[in-house]
């Protein structure tokens, strides 16, 4: 599995990985305590997954994230609050990390209204709802590199968002040395 440039995104996936059952490749929703994970949760989305990327939508956005896009997407299609070929693209590729049961690094570029140029790190991996029956994604996203010209999301907005770095990984789990033995 990668590693992350940012300590949020590297921490997600070790919690994440800890969580999961031995030799399952997706961990359960309801073993990723919120009490393990404080400070992830103002920069975690937890996304519901349809049939097609159409159908992704923010299940709940944390409030770093409404801070920082300045607004709160909660409960709207992905791909279109995020817009255009982008968004399809994002909504799509979250859709393969919860079908594939593929883990999901990118580096996403927010460019604003005056200028500012934020990138933004993403890990985003599948997890199984047990009440609900379903796939779903969680992320977690962290500045790789903050922009200082901006303060005010209200009154910067992001006006273009645009992927900078993409890959998906394998989540294969690792043996269970008690079940070689």
């Amino acid at each position: 599995m990668p590693m992350f440039t940012t300590h949020p995104c590297q921490a997600f996936l070790d919690h994440w990985s800890a969580c999961r059952t031995a030799g399952c490749r997706v961990a359960a929703r309801s073993r990723l305590d919120p009490v393990d994970m404080p400070r992830l949760l103002p920069q975690m989305i937890v996304y519901d997954v349809g049939d097609t990327a159409e159908d992704v939508a923010f299940r709940l956005v944390g409030t770093g994230i409404t801070r920082r896009w300045g607004f709160d997407p909660t409960g709207r299609a992905c791909a279109r609050v995020l817009g255009g070929e982008d968004g399809r693209d994002f909504a799509a590729a979250i859709l393969r990390a919860a079908r594939d049961s593929a883990g999901l690094r990118m580096v996403r570029r927010h460019e604003r209204a005056s200028g500012a140029v934020d990138e933004i790190e993403v890990c985003a991996l599948p997890v199984w709802h047990e009440v609900r029956g379903v796939a779903q994604v969680m992320s977690v996203s962290a500045p790789v590199r903050l922009d200082r010209r901006h303060t005010d999301a209200a009154n910067d907005p992001i006006r273009r968002r645009a992927p900078v770095a993409q890959s998906f990984f394998s989540l294969d789990p690792k043996p269970d040395a008690a079940a070689l033995a």
